[in-house]
This record gives structure tokens, C-alpha cells and sequence, in this order.
């Protein structure tokens, strides 16, 4: 006979659907327990936990990577970053790509899950944000950098091309 009780959600699978509730697209990978979603036009993965020791203490990692090849960021950028944002932390990993992870408590068994969701939604959006800034503004230091150090510029390659 098979058994008639319903199946308990996992606590990622419980995640997964709040975050689609509050409008974001979440797979989840019942194989690595993440799961895939985006924000901010960048692809994110979630890391949803539960604390054997405070069962009622859930918490939920995002992560964001970007490949830093075709990028100017170095670590003074990463340090700018950390320094102006609070919940997010910025760092290059071992093949010096970019990252960036937000850590919260996060019970998703809660009344007000859904708005707490969104909150911390809020916040994984706006360090996404700072993260494009970031990498923009990399850019621009190269290149003053580069006009400083008696580098040509595009706007001198573009001068010169109209003479």
C-alpha cells in the first residue's frame, strides 16, 4: 500500500517557491541542493540551509560570479565595494574571477516569508547594481589611467581616424 501522507517540502524546495511567488525564476538542482535563479540581469545561485542545532534558524547564501577577463576590476575596486556595502561581500577567487555573496538568516517557514523574501531580493538587487558600477567604474580609472601615463585614449584613436 503506498503511503498516503503527503510529501514534506524540502526547505530548498520551500525556498525555490517563495522566491517564484515574489516573481523570480528559481530551478532547483536537488542534486548540489542550490538553487538557479537571476537578478539584476546576472545569473545568481542560492544556497537555502536549515541549522540542525536552531531548527527554526533557516538561513540562504546568493551568489553571483562574473568572469573578470574583459574587465578592469582589481583589488582596490573589490576593497571600494566592501567598504559601501554592508550585507554584500566582494571577492576575487582563485582564478580571479568576481564574486560576490550575501549571507541571511532566513526562516521560510514564517507568516511573513514572502516579505522578508522580497527585502532581502531588494538588497541582492541593489549589490548586483553596485557590482556593474563597479565594473564601469573600472573602466574609467583604466582609462584615465592609461591618458595620465601618456596612454592614447579611444577618444584620441577616434581623433586621430577623423584627421
Amino acid at each position: 500500500m503506498a503511503d498516503s501522507k503527503p510529501k514534506e517540502k524540502t526547505y530548498g524546495a520551500l525556498v525555490a517557491s517563495l522566491l517564484q511567488d515574489v516573481g523570480y525564476r528559481a530551478k532547483l538542482d536537488l542534486d548540489e541542493e542550490i538553487i538557479r535563479s537571476s537578478a539584476g540581469g546576472y545569473n545568481i545561485i542560492i544556497f537555502p540551509r536549515m541549522d540542525a542545532s536552531f531548527p527554526k534558524f533557516g538561513n540562504v547564501q546568493f551568489r553571483c560570479s562574473v568572469v573578470r577577463e574583459g574587465t578592469n576590476v582589481e583589488l582596490e575596486h573589490v576593497n571600494r565595494y566592501n567598504r559601501n556595502l554592508r550585507f554584500c561581500k566582494m571577492y576575487l577567487d582563485d582564478d580571479r574571477d568576481i564574486i560576490i555573496e550575501s549571507d541571511f538568516f532566513f526562516d521560510a517557514l514564517s507568516e511573513d516569508a514572502s516579505q522578508r523574501l522580497e527585502s532581502i531580493m531588494l538588497l541582492v538587487e541593489g549589490s548586483i547594481s553596485e557590482l556593474k558600477q563597479t565594473i564601469a567604474s573600472s573602466f574609467e580609472m583604466a582609462a584615465s589611467t592609461d591618458k595620465s601615463a601618456g596612454g592614447r585614449s579611444v577618444e584620441d584613436d577616434v581623433s586621430a581616424a577623423g584627421q
